[in-house]
């Protein structure tokens, strides 16, 4: 399992901290295999994650160290995600107008570079931004954009979050009957492909527009809707809490596992060193000994011969002496 995807769906508010040191342990093998894009893809999901737990000082400071690494190695498509998730923090901070000139930036990044990709998610971005700033014409040209363009690509999580965002443009305007059109046919997408959050958030949307239009029973419908969602919610992000926190556990036993399985090779490996230098030094100190051994009976061998030489050399000397005297002694018999 990859821990910048594990952290992804850890990001809850009770998982924070487990998330944060997923991406984190991912980030030190990004760095050690040299990984820039995977870098750059983990700085963003930290930043994204602070983000959602309100800690902005944070969150900017992931971004920008995210969007450095991508100016560095111009890496176009990570310089428009930095920007435009330093964008999503700008607007949490209801900071629109720098918001909407990073989002700006990042979809002229991606059209000169043929990101088609990030195109829409852009352009609804966008959309929002001018729907809180209440610029409502520019607003509804960048949410048709983007709902056009997610029905082309077939996203239905997308074409359900544009029909939310145009249900409540049409509400500021009070054109009730456009707001339950989008209303309906973003909850008829999401409600069909199993979409929780979204669906709970389609449906407390139309219960005013119902209420707007006296159709209360509608309204009473939705709100139950919403409500049961909502507690459907609270549930799975506790179940999913405990899932990851057992994950987490898993994930440490297997780390101390394999970390008792790098010392136990360790140890066996320098103890294979050891053994490798003793038998190196034996064989040295017998080789010395062995030497050592032969220089003397060498030196002995000589002495031994020298010794004979000496003796063959005094006999030799005995025996011209006694031939000498013998010969002498013939000399004196012959005389007398």
């Amino acid at each position: 399992i990859s821990l910048g995807l594990v952290g992804s769906e850890m990001c809850i508010r009770d998982s924070i901290k487990n998330a944060s040191e997923l991406y984190r342990k991912a980030m030190e093998i990004d760095e050690e295999i040299g990984d820039i894009w995977g870098q750059i893809s983990t700085l963003n999901n930290l930043g994204l994650l602070y983000m959602d737990d309100k800690d902005f000082s944070k969150a900017t400071e992931y971004l920008e160290k995210a969007l450095m690494l991508a100016n560095q190695n111009n890496l176009l498509q990570g310089q428009a995600m930095s920007n435009s998730n330093l964008g999503s923090v700008y607007t949490q901070q209801e900071k629109y107008t720098e918001a909407l000139t990073l989002y700006k930036l990042s979809l002229k990044l991606v059209k000169e570079n043929g990101v088609t990709i990030m195109i829409p998610y852009l352009q609804q971005e966008i959309g929002q931004v001018l729907l809180f700033m209440n610029q409502w014409d520019e607003a509804e040209y960048y949410l048709n954009q983007s709902l056009q363009n997610n029905l082309k690509f077939g996203r239905k999580e997308d074409v359900a979050w544009c029909n939310l965002r145009l249900s409540q443009l049409y509400e500021k305007k009070k054109d009730w009957l456009k707001a339950q059109n989008f209303g309906e046919q973003g909850i008829s997408v999401s409600k069909k492909m199993g979409y929780i959050r979204l669906t709970s958030d389609l449906a407390s949307q139309l219960v005013n527009i119902y209420k707007q239009l006296n159709k209360n029973a509608l309204a009473f419908e939705m709100l139950e809707l919403h409500v049961q969602l909502k507690d459907s919610l609270y549930n799975e992000e506790n179940t999913r809490a405990l899932l990851y926190q057992d994950f987490q556990y898993n994930f440490d036993k297997k780390a101390l596992q394999d970390s008792l399985v790098n010392a136990n090779l360790i140890a066996t490996k320098q103890s294979e060193i050891k053994r490798q230098k003793l038998t190196t030094y034996y064989l040295l100190g017998s080789l010395f000994l062995t030497l050592v051994f032969s220089a003397i009976l060498f030196n002995r061998y000589r002495l031994t011969q020298k010794q004979k030489l000496l003796i063959q050399i005094e006999k030799e000397k005995s025996d011209a002496a006694n031939d000498k005297l013998q010969e002498i002694d013939q000399s004196k018999s012959r005389f007398f």
